[in-house]
C-alpha cells in the first residue's frame, strides 16, 4: 500500500507494519521522484497507473509495470501545459483526467492530445483553488472551491 506523507512516498509493507520510502525513477534513470516531496494525492487510475500529486513538485505518474514515470509541470511559455504545480485532486474520466490545483483552477488533461484544458475563474469557477472532484450519475463533474461548490456539464 502506497501512502502519501508531506516528506515524499512511503510503501507499508503489510506483513510488517513498516514504511519504506518509494523514489520511482524513469526508466533511463535519469529522473526520480524528489527525495523529499510534499505528496498531496494519489490516484490509482483504470490502467494500475499511479498519480501523484504533488505540493509544489506538480503531477506525476508512474507505471508500476513497467517503471515509466512521467512529471508534468507548469510552464507559463506553454498554454497547454498544467496551470499550477500544487496539486489537490485527481479524477479519471472519459478521455482523460480531472486535475484540481491550489491557485491554478481546475485542469482537465486529454491524455491522447498530450496537453492540458485550463479552467479557471475566468471560465466561470467560483474560485482557483480546488479542494475536490466528483463525477455524478448524470456524468456532470462537481468541483468544490475555497469560494463554493461549481457543476461542469460535459
Amino acid at each position: 500500500m502506497l501512502v502519501a506523507t508531506n516528506t515524499g512516498l512511503d510503501k507499508l509493507n503489510m506483513k510488517t507494519g513498516l514504511f519504506q520510502r518509494v523514489a520511482p525513477r524513469l526508466a533511463d534513470s535519469t529522473f526520480s521522484l524528489p527525495a523529499e516531496m510534499a505528496v498531496n494525492v494519489l490516484y490509482r487510475d483504470s490502467r494500475d497507473r499511479i498519480w501523484i500529486g504533488t505540493w509544489l513538485d506538480g503531477l506525476f505518474c508512474y507505471c508500476p509495470g513497467t517503471g515509466k514515470l512521467r512529471q508534468y509541470k507548469h510552464s507559463a511559455e506553454d498554454p497547454s501545459s498544467i496551470s499550477a504545480d500544487k496539486i489537490t485532486s485527481i479524477l479519471e474520466d472519459t478521455g482523460g483526467y480531472w486535475i484540481g490545483t491550489h491557485s491554478g483552477g481546475l485542469n482537465f488533461y486529454n491524455e491522447q492530445e498530450d496537453q492540458f484544458i485550463q479552467y479557471n475563474t475566468q471560465k466561470g469557477l467560483p474560485n482557483d483553488v480546488v479542494f475536490g472532484i466528483q463525477k455524478d450519475n448524470e456524468g456532470a463533474i462537481w468541483v468544490s472551491t475555497m469560494k463554493g461548490l461549481a457543476r461542469l456539464d460535459k
